[in-house]
């Protein structure tokens, strides 16, 4: 949390908690999605695709207004995942 300029705190500690279980409940409803969607599985990648893409100008935004550091492991470790998926998910879904 340093590297972001958060310090460590209770309330620090709770966000992360809650960010952390939102990545695995998005990382579980990501999973088992063909499952559940069965045929109309395009409609969905199209919703990742966009929600990618959201998180990357989220990120941008962020980045820009100096509430993350803008360094090359953050654009590489944050944004570039997010790029790649986006990207994966439209070419899949058209």
């Amino acid at each position: 949390m340093a590297s972001f300029n958060v310090e460590a705190s209770a309330i620090a500690e709770e966000i992360m908690r809650g960010l952390s279980l939102m990545a695995l409940a998005m990382a579980y409803i990501s999973w088992q999605m063909p499952g559940w969607v069965g045929d109309n599985i395009r409609s969905v990648g199209m919703f990742f695709a966009l929600l990618h893409a959201a998180w990357v100008a989220l990120s941008l935004f962020q980045m820009s207004s100096g509430a993350f550091p803008s360094g090359v492991a953050n654009l590489i470790g944050n944004i570039g995942p997010d790029v790649i998926l986006a990207i994966l998910f439209f070419w899949k879904s058209r």
